[in-house]
């Protein structure tokens, strides 16, 4: 299994008829999105580990590698992350259909932007830049 199979899952999620689907449909599409990106960077050598501070340091690196386009990208993770969080975390607040699709559409549309941005600016420069960041904040080991 790889990341990007949890969007598969988002889908039929996002179709069901029932605020609890809704609600997996949106951590689902989230979580796609995280663990892509977390293994298309250990493919380049940067390890953001496994806990709770893997989802910062990821968008942390995205967001501060020096390339201006993978920052928006960072902050459309980072928002498709808060959706996640109120889905899974915040009850009181209501998941519907479309907020469900709208998750899913966000990280069908993360991806295919991720790939336009790897045709202007090469993989591990991008992947460098994440890991250079994270060393000098502290977030990761050399």
């Amino acid at each position: 299994m790889n990341g990007r199979d949890f969007l598969d899952c988002a889908r039929r999620y996002s179709i069901a008829s029932a605020e609890g689907d809704w609600r997996t449909a949106v951590s689902r599409a989230y979580y796609a999105v995280f663990h892509h990106f977390r293994e298309w960077l250990l493919l380049k050598n940067v390890r953001l580990g496994s806990g709770w501070q893997s989802h910062s340091s990821l968008y942390l690196g995205l967001a501060n590698c020096g390339i201006a386009s993978n920052r928006v990208i960072a902050d459309r993770i980072d928002e498709l992350r808060k959706s996640r969080t109120y889905a899974d975390c915040d009850l009181w607040r209501k998941v519907t259909p479309t907020t469900a699709s709208r998750a899913v559409d966000d990280a069908d549309a993360i991806f295919a932007d991720f790939q336009t941005a790897l045709q202007a600016t090469p993989a591990q420069q991008i992947a460098d830049g994440a890991r250079n960041y994270l060393i000098a904040i502290g977030r990761i080991t050399p």
